[in-house]
């Protein structure tokens, strides 16, 4: 990732031009240039026709840190509009080369789930007692034990309205799930999980790496179950929706730093490298189970991808 005020690989001539050649920087580059951002407004007619989904917006950053000449690149009609309308408020650090400001081109995805829009208030989750079952789980010698408290935080979860319910309770239904596999009860096990499934759908979540998760977890009930067209399936949601958390995190070329008074996200998480292990993980469930079906060079390339993956 190339260093904030770096040198930018770029000829003296170019930069003696009156309107020199925006550079090419990545999203991640662009993102910690970022000064004042401005988040959409939902527009009322997406939410009252339940649209969601991302809008990817491509744009320069001019030699004062201006957002100009933005263009819609994907994304829903209904939502372009307030993504531009965003957008184009943002300021940046301005890119330099030899003392020099120069222009650059990036991109940017803009997310609309249905449950945000500027004013929103979400209802207050419930409380959800996680510990017994937290616990219990640790028991691998017994793991009928953890069936009986993980139900108990389950029926918690259940109660938070349907606009949370995934965000706020997934991780209960998921952890009934594990200790239903453990103690032998796939079909318990399969009954939660398909409940998180829906909750997916209903709250248009944007939590791709424990969508990805939850998929993941259901193929392989589903395969144990002898459902393996329907596993197949979830592995492919799974790979989905990994990849979609990959791309939200893109590799960075090299360390950045920052000027005095700018704050960069924070570094204590190198989601890249761990939702590229993720990726590689599902892609090898994704091979298992197409193999089972038949599929021996759909499974085969979905190897040689994996094995690419660092």
């Amino acid at each position: 990732m190339r260093l904030l005020f770096a040198v930018l690989a770029i000829s003296t001539a170019s930069l003696a031009q009156t309107t020199p050649t925006p550079l090419v920087v990545d999203a991640a580059t662009a993102q910690l240039h970022i000064l004042h951002r401005y988040e959409p407004m939902y527009p009322p007619i997406a939410l009252a026709a339940h649209v969601s989904g991302d809008v990817k917006l491509q744009f320069e950053i001019d030699t004062q840190g201006h957002v100009v000449g933005l263009r819609v690149v994907s994304g829903p009609a209904m939502l372009a509009g307030a993504a531009l309308d965003a957008v184009r408020h943002w300021d940046y650090t301005p890119f330099e080369s030899d003392g020099h400001p120069v222009p650059v081109l990036s991109d940017v995805v803009v997310s609309f789930p249905s449950k945000l829009f500027k004013g929103s208030k979400l209802p207050e989750p419930v409380h959800i007692d996680m510990d017994d079952c937290t616990q219990a789980l640790k028991d691998q010698k017994h793991p009928e034990k953890a069936v009986k408290p993980c139900d108990h935080a389950a029926a918690q979860a259940e109660k938070n309205p349907p606009s949370i319910r995934f965000e706020f309770s997934h991780a209960a239904l998921e952890s009934a799930a594990i200790a239903d596999v453990h103690a032998g009860h796939p079909a318990e096990a399969l009954s939660y999980l398909d409940t998180l499934a829906s909750w997916i759908d209903e709250s248009h979540s944007d939590d791709f790496a424990e969508i990805s998760n939850v998929y993941s977890l259901r193929a392989q009930v589903r395969a144990v179950g002898g459902n393996a067209a329907g596993a197949e399936q979830d592995a492919a949601s799974a790979e989905d929706a990994i990849r979609k958390a990959l791309s939200w995190h893109p590799v960075p070329e090299k360390p950045v730093s920052l000027p005095a008074g700018v704050t960069a996200l924070s570094p204590g998480i190198d989601y890249h490298a761990t939702y590229t292990a993720r990726l590689k993980e599902t892609l090898k469930l994704h091979a298992t189970l197409l193999s089972a079906l038949g599929k021996k060079d759909e499974a085969q390339a979905k190897l040689d991808e994996a094995a690419k993956l660092n």
